[in-house]
């Protein structure tokens, strides 16, 4: 019975760091693109 609800909670673990995952990686590009495209008008504008 134990082993049941440690099994069942190592899951939900998982699957919640995936997602931990996929936003960081989604904000992460997100600043990444927002960067080069300030720094691409600001040498257009030199």
């Amino acid at each position: 019975m134990k082993t049941s609800t440690i099994t069942t909670k190592n899951k939900e673990d998982h699957s919640s760091l995936k997602g931990t995952l996929y936003f960081v990686l989604f904000v992460g590009s997100f600043i990444l693109v927002s960067w080069f495209a300030v720094f691409f008008l600001y040498l257009s504008r030199i």
